[in-house]
């Protein structure tokens, strides 16, 4: 029996490992010259949800970076998390083909059961998102998109790594626009927030929701670790 739980403990820092060390750790490409970054136009959210967004942003997960490595600071709202309105805004065909029409391949939303389905961020002074690749626990591809729906003094930016290369470059995302990218093969992160703050719309996409035993497995350790390294 110890020997029995001892495995199991042993797999679940295995997976916990591979899921940080893939999520972490930049995995360069010799074949490529570029990461591929396209916009779509959207609709500005508005006003009165806004504030909504804000408010609920203001009461969401907390990310510490004390005690999550270092890797990330700011407020974090999971899809349930998210008022009504606001899901059923951005839940609609439009979003879906445009995103597919973008990557030339047909694209799906996450399952309702997914807790980041649909997730919201905040950057306040002092708030930012290290370098990383984008969870993808499916057999398909991930592609995310970023729509900025407030914006003041922002500092927030986001960037990516050439995946040839290594050169780091700012990627702007005005108000009106979203920006879409291969999660799971662009390295990128958000720099600090010095001042004023930044709230964003973040939905992933998938060519195949479909999940492996595996990809359940380590989703289930991904929200473990969320549970422990959030307050």
């Amino acid at each position: 029996m110890k020997f029995i739980i001892f495995y199991v403990i042993l797999f679940f820092i295995l997976i916990l490992y591979s899921n940080y060390y893939y999520g972490k750790k930049f995995h360069q490409c010799k074949t490529s010259d570029q990461n591929e970054i396209f916009y779509i136009d959207v609709e500005k959210l508005p006003n009165e949800l806004i504030v909504q967004l804000k408010n609920a942003l203001n009461h969401g997960s907390k990310l510490n970076p004390t005690i999550n490595f270092n890797n990330a600071k700011g407020s974090k709202l999971e899809y349930n998390q998210i008022p009504l309105e606001i899901q059923s805004f951005y839940e609609n065909d439009y979003y879906k083909n445009e995103v597919s029409n973008s990557v030339g391949e047909q694209v799906y939303y996450a399952d309702e059961n997914e807790k980041y389905r649909i997730f919201a961020r905040m950057y306040k002074k002092g708030d930012f998102l290290d370098w990383h690749y984008d969870n993808n626990f499916t057999v398909g591809n991930r592609y995310t998109l970023v729509i900025p729906v407030l914006v003041e003094n922002n500092t927030s930016e986001f960037m990516v790594k050439d995946r040839k290369t290594g050169e780091e470059r700012i990627v702007p995302i005005p108000i009106g626009k979203g920006v879409i990218y291969n999660g799971s093969i662009t390295y990128h992160k958000i720099k600090k927030q010095m001042d004023g703050l930044r709230l964003v719309i973040i939905i992933p996409f998938y060519t195949n929701p479909n999940k492996t035993i595996i990809g359940e497995i380590r989703e289930q350790v991904r929200n473990i670790t969320d549970y422990y390294l959030t307050i």
